[in-house]
């Protein structure tokens, strides 16, 4: 899945006067699973690439899936993030490994940035 921080039309507006993204936090919110009992198998990766920059994390254990959960990503990925965020691009967002069956998972992915721009 893609995301645009482009997509917002105040980001859009002001972009040049942008100096820097700083990541608060960063939240996976399940909107919907087809199955019960599905979970993020050990080892499975949640990755976001620009076309410069990378930031992934490893799960080291199963993660309940269950609509309406929130879970937040561990902090020691925010500087990777904010350098994706700091291109000012588009970037994918993708789980690379997999769940314990075939279910259907839809799900939101949060970003709370903090954004320093120079006087508009």
């Amino acid at each position: 899945n893609k995301i645009n921080p482009l997509g917002n039309v105040d980001v859009k507006k002001y972009l040049s006067k942008i100096k820097k993204w700083k990541v608060n936090s960063i939240e996976i919110e399940i909107l919907r699973v087809s199955e019960p009992e599905t979970y993020l198998t050990k080892g499975t990766t949640l990755e976001m690439q620009g076309t410069k920059h990378k930031a992934s994390i490893s799960f080291d254990r199963d993660i309940p899936i269950k609509e309406g959960t929130k879970y937040r990503v561990p902090s020691k990925v925010y500087k990777d993030v904010e350098k994706i965020l700091n291109d000012k691009e588009e970037f994918d967002v993708k789980f690379d490994g997999g769940l314990n069956n075939n279910a259907t998972v839809v799900m939101k992915v949060n970003i709370d940035v903090t954004i320093t721009a120079n006087p508009l």
